[in-house]
């Protein structure tokens, strides 16, 4: 379930445009994903929210891509079920994340009011394995740092093989957690690679996705 911040970039994904998540190049023969590219035009796209809503975002501020590391806590499982290694062999490390969007009352505030929205921005080129992680460490900054909502937008990803993977990968714990961690999917191309006038926007959370819901 997303919360008021949540729902707000939920919003803002939804005003960015399809030319900002992919393009052609290189004679139009190839395509370029364009991740660093679509996370600064959600980053403006937000601002402009929270300008139209500064009361609600007064003691609040958004941060890109600021190390978030925490020598006191590690990364646990949060029910990971996979047997992939590279993800076995990183759990019980350091917790340390540079995720793309923080909104947040400071680096040094921890308390559930301040910590509100934390997100990850990933593309369609990348490998499942990495989505998986990147979903791990987002669950773990839901439940060891009390953010209220992480959020994973999955830019021009395939959904249905995507769920299928989070599927395979979690146990249904029915974890507070899986609730508070969702995927926005985002779509701004149709099956010609041709970029969409307006984009396909729709969210679920970890728990909706592992019960079919």
């Amino acid at each position: 379930m997303l919360s008021k911040y949540g729902y707000d970039i939920f919003k803002a994904c939804q005003n960015v445009s399809s030319r900002y998540s992919r393009w052609r190049y290189q004679g139009n023969t190839r395509f370029q994903q364009i991740e660093r590219v679509f996370a600064y035009e959600l980053y403006h796209q937000l601002r402009l929210i929270m300008l139209e809503e500064e009361v609600n975002y007064a003691q609040l501020q958004l941060n890109g891509e600021i190390s978030k590391l925490d020598n006191n806590l590690t990364l646990e499982g949060c029910g990971y079920d996979g047997d992939n290694e590279f993800i076995i062999e990183k759990l019980g490390r350091r917790l340390r994340v540079i995720p793309d969007l923080v909104l947040h009352k400071s680096q040094n505030y921890r308390e559930f009011d301040g910590q509100k929205v934390i997100v990850e921005i990933k593309t369609g080129d990348d490998n499942p394995t990495h989505d998986i992680f990147d979903l791990i460490k987002l669950l773990n900054f839901v439940e060891q740092l009390n953010f209220e909502n992480a959020i994973f937008v999955a830019v021009n990803k395939d959904r249905q093989q995507l769920s299928n993977d989070i599927k395979k990968s979690f146990e249904n714990l029915g974890k507070e957690s899986y609730s508070k961690c969702s995927i926005i999917f985002y779509t701004g191309v149709d099956l010609n690679n041709d970029n969409l006038l307006h984009p396909k926007v729709f969210f679920k959370s970890i728990e909706e996705i592992i019960n079919n819901r």
